[in-house]
């Protein structure tokens, strides 16, 4: 899979393309176009578009076109963050509500609490840069944003570092990033002038965000920033390769696009989305469609298969025992008779049992007017919180006259004392499945009952 980062600035686009290996990032080319439709088609000349594999163009927001707030919510359910972010941020975020469009990030700190970073840009300035890309007949996958690409450029470059202070210089103006954990904690942009670095230098340090011993990284067109830098910020430099400095922007976005850890910024929403995107949205769901369709198609055909393989085999093991054929349809009916037979015959051992199954116990506890509405619903108040089947009596070898016996014994609770003692009144007149005949035990305790009744014996009823 190849990611294409990619800037628009004042007369050029500057590219970064990326290609995934496994769990490695490759950096496959970093060029610069000029404005012009004969360079658009140059970048669509570039290899990934014509490697028949997936390519994916990460564009991204200003750091000065952004808003990051970081907050913590008693929440855990995202459902349910999501919810209650819009109130949260009515009255923090500096643009009209109903421009805003969010990218929380969520990082859970307990079982009951949630940190929230929240990336939001104004509507308007996303459709504009929608409008400046399309100019130039490039549709964007993905917008991302200039914080996030400088995090995920430190974080692949230097993962061991626990935190790092980041500047990424373009067009006289200085983005200013510091990343904590792996977590974006300050995001602001200043003008590239001495004194305001050293204003930024004081704030980080009154928060504590910083110390003289904190690294620093610097990117763009850095220019002779370097020396002033380090004046200002004792810590040490982190190098990197020099033709990766121009492109650390470009290269994040491109990174952002690729990983998939939930910390991914993306702006294309609601009808802000890409045709594109949304035409391959629709594509994958037919795709999966079409695969369930098929698994359902040859999971029934595998099915018929074998029942028809076993039916066969069932009809060959009924010829041995009939002198006449029998067609599939009267397997059930041959099956029926015998059935009959065999409960006609007077045999000194019972083979089938005489007295209702578990099922049959069942089907009727979930048709009682007790315990069911008449439309078939659960009756309120009554609930079954548990059955015990057992045969108490059953044929056996030193016995083989023994008849079957069942007993039920249910616990519930009744939330109306009436409808358990209309039940209870129920069990000691007996119906279809309860022997009127033998002792009904019943006992209560508070609003839990509990019933021990025989089942009465279907052959003799």
């Amino acid at each position: 899979m190849f990611t294409i980062g990619l800037t628009l600035e004042k007369d050029a686009f500057r590219i970064a393309v990326l290609k995934k290996e496994k769990k490695s990032f490759a950096v496959e080319s970093l060029q610069i176009f000029p404005l012009g439709p004969d360079n658009v088609k140059l970048f669509y000349n570039l290899s990934p578009f014509h490697t028949g594999k997936e390519v994916q163009i990460v564009s991204g927001l200003a750091n000065a076109d952004v808003f990051i707030r970081k907050l913590h919510l008693p929440l855990k359910e995202k459902r349910k963050i999501l919810a209650a972010l819009p109130f949260q941020l009515e009255s923090v975020i500096p643009f009209s509500s109903e421009n805003p469009v969010i990218c929380p990030l969520l990082k859970p700190l307990s079982k009951q609490m949630t940190a929230v970073t929240v990336i939001a840009a104004n509507r308007d300035h996303l459709t504009a840069h929608l409008a400046a890309l399309k100019e130039i007949d490039i549709e964007p996958d993905t917008i991302s944003c200039s914080p996030m690409a400088l995090v995920r450029f430190a974080k692949w470059q230097f993962p061991q570092e626990f935190r790092i202070l980041c500047f990424d210089v373009k067009d006289q103006k200085i983005a200013c990033v510091l990343l904590e954990g792996g977590e974006l904690i300050v995001s602001q942009t200043i003008p590239n002038d001495a004194l305001e670095i050293e204003k930024f230098s004081v704030f980080l340090k009154q928060k504590g965000a910083i110390d003289d011993q904190t690294p620093w990284l610097l990117t763009g067109d850095v220019g002779g920033l370097a020396e002033a830098l380090g004046q200002i910020f004792p810590g040490p430099r982190l190098a990197i390769q020099d033709e990766l400095i121009p492109h650390a922007v470009t290269i994040g976005l491109a990174l952002d696009g690729l990983i998939a850890d939930g910390e991914s910024v993306q702006f294309c929403q609601g009808a802000l989305t890409p045709k594109r995107t949304l035409f391959m949205r629709k594509t994958k769901t037919l795709q999966y469609l079409g695969f369930c369709l098929g698994a359902a198609l040859l999971m029934w055909t595998a099915g018929t298969y074998a029942q028809h393989k076993k039916q066969n085999r069932l009809i060959e093991n009924l010829q041995s025992y009939l002198s006449t054929t029998v067609a599939p349809h009267q397997i059930e009916e041959k099956l029926r008779e015998w059935e009959n037979s065999m409960r006609g015959k007077k045999s000194s051992f019972a083979f089938l049992p005489t007295v209702p199954k578990v099922s049959d116990v069942l089907a009727w506890l979930s048709a009682h007017p007790s315990f069911a509405t008449e439309e078939g619903g659960q009756k309120e108040g009554m609930e079954i919180k548990s059955l015990q089947y057992s045969l108490v009596k059953y044929p056996h070898i030193g016995d083989p006259s023994s008849p079957y016996a069942a007993q039920v014994a249910l616990e519930f609770s009744s939330l109306i004392p009436r409808n358990a003692r209309d039940f209870h009144e129920a069990l000691l007149k007996g119906d279809q499945i309860v022997n009127a005949k033998k002792e009904v035990k019943w006992q209560t305790q508070n609003q839990s009952y509990y019933a021990s009744f025989e089942l009465s014996n279907r052959i003799g009823s």
